[in-house]
């Protein structure tokens, strides 16, 4: 899945790059991909993609993302 591996990229280099951002801006960042992450989550799992480590890992830098 392109998406899966475009959010993840996304996910990956924002997590890299927010050392150097403020929290407002990290916030924002998340809020405007949030709901872009909740539907491929969903499309994912209803589809039952074979794709359930880069779920995993995704899911879990979605995650220290929204805890930032």
């Amino acid at each position: 899945l392109r998406e899966l591996d475009s959010l993840n990229n996304w996910v990956t280099n924002f997590i890299n790059e927010s050392k150097a951002t403020d929290e407002q801006t990290i916030k924002l960042a998340v809020i405007e991909r949030q709901q872009h992450f909740d539907e491929l989550i969903k499309y994912c799992h209803a589809n039952n993609h074979e794709v359930k480590e880069k779920l995993k890992n995704l899911i879990k830098m979605w995650n220290q993302l929204t805890s930032m």
